[in-house]
Order: C-alpha cells, then structure tokens, then sequence
C-alpha cells in the first residue's frame, strides 16, 4: 500500500459483485458466473457454485463454508467448498437479506435494509434471532464483518457511515 504499486492483476472475464478471503482461499462472486474461487498462485478460476449473483452480493467464509445471500427470494444460503448446498435459510416475511458474515460458532449475521434490522441465523440454518432494530437506531444497514478475535460485530449504515458493537 505504501508503494501504491498493483502486485499482480487476475482476470476473471466477469463482473466481480463480492469478495471474501480465508484461511488461503479467495472467493468471488460473479455477476454472470456465481461463485468462483481464484487460485492465487496460477490464475485459475474454479467455478463452485453456478448461478446469476445479484450485482451487489456479499459473500463470507468460514473454514469450508461459504455463506451467501439471494434477494431475489429472500434467502441466505450456507454451501460447502465443493458447492453443496448444506442449508437455506428463507424467511417468511421480506427481509432482504444484504450483508453477510459469520463468527467462529458459524452463525451468520445479515444485514436487511428493507426491514432496518440485523438478525443472526444459527449455524444449522434453522434459527434466528433479531439483534438490532429501528428501535436501536438502525436504519437502512448494507455491510457488516464480524471480528473473530474480539467478538465484534462492525455494520455499515447507507446514510450514518459505520458502529462498532460488541457480541456477548
């Protein structure tokens, strides 16, 4: 970053709508190709999951699972590294799930705009719970990553910038 110099370029031949990196591994979403995993030694892209992402897809890992949203049906979806799908979570009222990420236990954190909440969904796929709501000054989140090794949860607001809360 210093130097402000590009170590190295990779091309994928799509548009790049997400990224996630992990224990060695980078991930991508793809506009047109879905769930791509970038060999960053060679260049080579290995398709994992293949689907239409939407162009602003959050994505995150944890060991060999990769965690995703679909909006258009209001899903959240947990898939191996191979892309086998290991549960959906779909919740019954419009939630539309944005951001994405997961803490060490493998519950996954969501940002839902249209709802002004963030809700956490066990690592089975079969629970949630709300955590913060309008209630709680939460207006329109988009973007959230859990620190692993402080137990925080960072969510980026559309219109308030970004707050920092602990998880207990």
């Amino acid at each position: 970053m210093d130097t402000k110099r590009v170590i190295k370029t990779y091309y994928i031949n799509s548009l790049c709508t997400g990224i996630s990196y992990s224990e060695k591994r980078l991930i991508l979403c793809s506009a047109e190709k879905g769930i791509l995993e970038l060999n960053q030694h060679d260049g080579s892209v290995k398709t994992i999951v293949s689907d239409t992402m939407d162009h602003f897809s959050h994505i995150t890992l944890l060991g060999d699972n990769i965690y995703y949203r679909k909006p258009n049906n209001n899903s959240v979806i947990c898939c191996d590294i191979q892309g086998n799908i290991q549960w959906t979570f779909q919740n019954p009222t419009p939630f539309r799930p944005f951001g994405v990420t997961v803490d060490t236990d493998g519950n996954v954190y969501v940002a839902c705009n249209n709802s002004h909440n963030v809700v956490v969904i066990s690592s089975d796929g079969k629970q949630q719970k709300q955590l913060l709501s309008s209630k709680d000054g939460v207006e329109v989140p988009n973007g959230l990553i859990y620190d692993r090794h402080n137990n925080q949860l960072l969510v980026t607001y559309y219109f308030q910038g970004a707050v920092l809360y602990n998880v207990t």
